[in-house]
């Protein structure tokens, strides 16, 4: 999540266009409000993002919870494990 990021993440390279990033404590630098804001603005722009079925996923964690398993019905994708 991308509030979240910098709270576990660091950075170990950056080359302008792309960043390497890592767990926190095995990084070379901390993630700067400059870098989380282009990252959070990357990511309301990102069309898989808004693409992405939110809202149907949700849906389908709850009926796992509710039913403590999935059930292939009660997806979108027919995925059951």
């Amino acid at each position: 999540m991308p509030a979240n990021i910098a709270v576990y993440l660091g950075i170990v390279w950056l080359d302008g266009d792309h960043t390497l990033l890592s767990w926190k404590e095995q990084t070379a630098f901390s993630i700067d409000s400059t870098w989380l804001r282009h990252y959070n603005q990357r990511v309301k722009e990102s069309e898989t993002v808004q693409i992405f079925p939110y809202a149907s996923l949700k849906e389908m964690i709850a009926k796992v919870h509710k039913n403590g398993r999935l059930i292939k019905s009660d997806n979108p994708w027919n995925i059951v494990h």
